[in-house]
């Protein structure tokens, strides 16, 4: 498993990418369509990473090509294992529910101002700079995952054209730094369950500026059930995450 430094390294980040909306409706969409709760926890995760892929333009950044292999390195899993396929890969269930898409474009570059907003430079908008894209080292049939949330919120958006994802608007979102990210993925009693976990709660917190429910309730709402969720409850505890000291454990 890497370092927080090791990590931080690999993915060329910095403070000023720190920041990612999320959109609330994530947790009911997972739990209906996923009936393993570490692979809603994978999921969770997985969109996340891939949102903050797009949105700071990491795949012109990275020394690594950004496949599905090191997203799963990235997470926590063997790159080779396959039981998770059926989620991310093509046609499967994060695309049938609206979340990825598979697309050959990518971004290499973006910039924000008061006037135009965020914009993206694609790949595709430097084809003739054939030097710069070899450079880059990218394989002819390459693709990468589109997080579509982060662009359109719903089917009548995206047909309509209209960008109301959490990329430009954050209203019924929650705000995950990417630091808590790097955290988890690097310690071994985190991972993708404890960052889902704090995802969930920090989510809640925002929603309610406090958030006291039973275990059940937690259980209910998270899919993670019993030993596990004090398991998760507890690692958190242990590094002092803010959300958690507001977290009831009466039954």
């Amino acid at each position: 498993m890497m370092t927080y430094a090791e990590m931080e390294q690999l993915l060329q980040f910095n403070d000023y990418e720190s920041k990612i909306f999320m959109p609330n409706e994530i947790f009911e969409d997972l739990k209906k369509n996923i009936d393993n709760p570490s692979h809603i926890a994978f999921a969770y995760s997985y969109i996340y990473f891939i949102t903050w892929l797009y949105r700071y333009a990491k795949y012109g950044m990275v020394n690594e090509l950004i496949e599905q292999k090191f997203i799963k390195k990235i997470l926590g899993y063997n790159e080779n294992y396959k039981k998770l396929d059926y989620l991310i890969k093509q046609n499967g269930v994060l695309e049938q529910i609206g979340y990825i898409r598979t697309e050959k474009d990518f971004p290499i570059a973006y910039s924000y101002d008061e006037i135009d907003g965020l914009q993206f430079q694609y790949i595709d908008d430097f084809k003739e700079f054939r030097a710069y894209i070899k450079m880059l080292n990218v394989p002819k049939n390459y693709k990468i995952k589109f997080p579509v949330k982060a662009f359109y919120r719903d089917k009548e958006s995206e047909e309509d054209y209209y960008e109301d994802g959490t990329f430009f608007y954050v209203d019924k979102t929650h705000l995950v730094p990417f630091e808590a990210f790097i955290f988890c993925m690097t310690n071994d009693d985190l991972g993708c369950t404890g960052f889902y976990l704090y995802a969930f709660l920090r989510c809640m917190n925002q929603i309610y500026d406090g958030y006291r429910v039973p275990l059940e309730t937690l259980e209910e709402k998270t899919a993670i059930k019993g030993r596990t969720l004090d398991k998760y409850l507890d690692a958190l505890k242990k590094y002092g995450s803010s959300p958690f000291s507001v977290i009831s454990t009466q039954s």
